[in-house]
């Protein structure tokens, strides 16, 4: 199974979303999250779940 989880707000919405990351981890340990936010919250999400692959999403080129 394959979850995505998208929170590109303030740190305080990253850090409290990040719960349900341990419940996921908990309930479907073979599930594999994906996380898609924007620095500088991206780079706490990394370094608190190293094997959760994290894709940055860059909001520059969207009037482009």
């Amino acid at each position: 199974m394959k979850i995505g989880i998208m929170r590109t707000s303030s740190i305080g919405d990253v850090v409290l979303a990040t719960s349900c990351i341990r419940l996921i981890q908990e309930t479907l340990p073979n599930a594999q999250i994906l996380w898609l936010g924007k620095a500088p919250a991206l780079s706490i999400i990394r370094d608190a779940f190293p094997k959760m692959e994290c894709i940055e999403i860059d909001t520059s080129l969207k009037n482009q």
